[in-house]
């Protein structure tokens, strides 16, 4: 006690001359997670998988379908706000219902075909976009363009 009570003022003069350094927090999967699936039963403690899912899911996968479920959620408002006279209904229909499907059913874990699907629906929102005058605004997250390159697309598909 009284030894180090004495030195303090010494220590705190010395601690005073070390030179400042600023170092970023660590970042951690506890603070900002790689993904958030929690679509299946097997979620890691029935909370969602933030690294890889339990299922073998990647984040990138992960990233892939929720991209793609913003852009069914726009092809359905699109769709709606169409009417029956939607133009290309038949390819809406097909393709929600397939990425969807894909989405749902947990099974087969393909990027390219994430990648199609997306494709795809980006072709059917500006076409009907350009063609609904009456359309609701789109859904936040969704990108105003799909990027055309993989990587650019992965990014814009991260949490």
């Amino acid at each position: 006690g009284g030894r180090l009570a004495a030195r303090a003022p010494a220590l705190a003069a010395a601690a005073a001359r070390l030179p400042r350094h600023r170092f970023a927090a660590p970042v951690t999967t506890q603070s900002v997670p790689q993904m958030l699936c929690y679509q299946c039963e097997q979620t890691s403690a029935g909370t969602g998988c933030t690294t890889v899912g339990v299922c073998t899911k990647t984040p990138q996968l992960a990233g892939l379908q929720d991209l793609q479920m913003l852009y069914n959620l726009r092809l359905a408002q699109l769709a709606h706000a169409a009417g029956p006279n939607c133009p290309r209904k038949a390819e809406v229909r097909e393709l929600f219902l397939s990425s969807t499907f894909a989405t749902l059913t947990n099974v087969n874990f393909d990027d390219s075909r994430f990648e199609a699907y997306l494709k795809k629906a980006a072709e059917l929102v500006s076409e009907l976009e350009a063609t609904v005058p009456s359309a609701p605004k789109p859904p936040p997250g969704l990108p105003a363009t799909l990027p055309s390159d993989r990587s650019s697309l992965f990014r814009a598909a991260a949490p």
